[in-house]
């Protein structure tokens, strides 16, 4: 999707929800594509906080078109079909975003 000079990406969205049926603890997986995500890498390094020396973070920050604002809490971006999981709460800014992105992700992936 072209918005002006930037140009988005489609991500996809897994949400997990958990129920519990006669005791018994059931998930349910949801997946949506959302159209137009900025995707910018954020710093990929040496996890240094990581008690797995040889561990590798890579992070990105998505910017979520106006208009998505289900909640990312706990949720999984799939982006270019590797998987990370979605740091905090994101919300969205409903006054003064004159961008038509409203919402900041930070997500990050772990490796080793």
């Amino acid at each position: 999707m072209m918005r002006g000079l930037l140009r988005g990406q489609g991500v996809e969205v897994v949400r997990v929800t958990v129920s519990y049926v006669d005791g018994e603890r059931v998930e349910s997986t949801e997946r949506e594509t959302v159209d137009g995500v900025l995707v910018c890498p954020g710093a990929t390094a040496d996890s240094a906080a990581n008690a797995r020396p040889e561990a590798d973070r890579v992070a990105y920050t998505l910017a979520f078109p106006k208009g998505y604002d289900k909640p990312l809490r706990n949720c999984r971006i799939i982006i270019h079909g590797r998987e990370y999981r979605v740091m905090g709460d994101p919300q969205p800014c409903r006054e003064n975003c004159p961008t038509a992105w409203w919402m900041s992700a930070e997500v990050e992936r772990v490796d080793g």
